[in-house]
């Protein structure tokens, strides 16, 4: 399940859902939150796209948090792994491969080394930044050593560590994290909190040298949310 909490930006929303409904990822569910004023981001996305199979939409204008909207998107999903971006990201389709190589080798999460993004210049369209690298490896680490490195630089730096947010997580995970907490998410950082989660609840992760996913970096931020 690839996961998107969305809020008043339909209009890079719109782009990225159409996009990655066009891709037409074998098993692979599209789980949209979205607390817009409005209710027309998903006619947006049919102006772009007729394609709907594998989308699952919900629309409220409850006054969420970040926090709840993100959470919102994990009770929607139903697939075995989980996977976050935002409303300006993107995801490829080698996140089949690194979701099949995680179920391969039975580990609980998956990151990967972010080199390329896409910026945002309007809410329309922007420039790939690429950077080429044709390695093509993955490796298995542990969780422990992902957790401390975090601590070291002040709980902020999660980039290397296992993720949701721009990574792959088995579902059980989180719904183990709820039965024993209450929740899934701790804090006002969905992203770093669920890093330390996966950190603390499982003993390795992988990491790619491929991406998987693109970050999208644009004007407005879902840190509004």
């Amino acid at each position: 399940s690839i996961l998107i909490a969305t809020r008043n930006r339909q209009e890079t929303a719109s782009i990225v859902i159409a996009e990655i409904l066009d891709l037409e990822l074998p098993n692979v569910e599209l789980v949209v939150s979205d607390t817009s004023h409005e209710n027309n981001l998903l006619e947006m996305v049919l102006k772009r796209t007729n394609k709907k199979k594998g989308l699952v939409y919900k629309h409220t204008t409850a006054a969420l948090s970040m926090t709840e909207n993100y959470s919102r998107t994990i009770d929607m999903a139903s697939g075995e792994y989980l996977c976050m971006i935002g409303d300006d990201d993107f995801v490829l389709p080698n996140i089949i491969e690194a979701a099949q190589f995680a179920k391969k080798h039975t580990i609980s999460s998956m990151t990967q080394h972010i080199q390329s993004e896409y910026i945002w210049e309007n809410e329309t369209q922007g420039n790939f930044k690429y950077v080429s690298d044709f390695k093509r490896e993955t490796k298995v680490k542990s969780t422990k050593k992902a957790l401390a490195d975090i601590l070291l630089k002040g709980g902020m730096m999660t980039w290397a560590a296992p993720r949701l947010y721009h990574g792959i997580v088995e579902r059980k995970v989180f719904t183990l994290l709820k039965e024993k907490t209450g929740g899934y998410f701790f804090g006002t950082s969905p992203d770093i909190s669920a890093s330390i989660s996966i950190c603390c609840t499982t003993e390795s992760y992988g990491i790619s040298s491929f991406q998987f996913t693109i970050p999208g970096a644009s004007k407005k931020s879902n840190s509004s949310h």
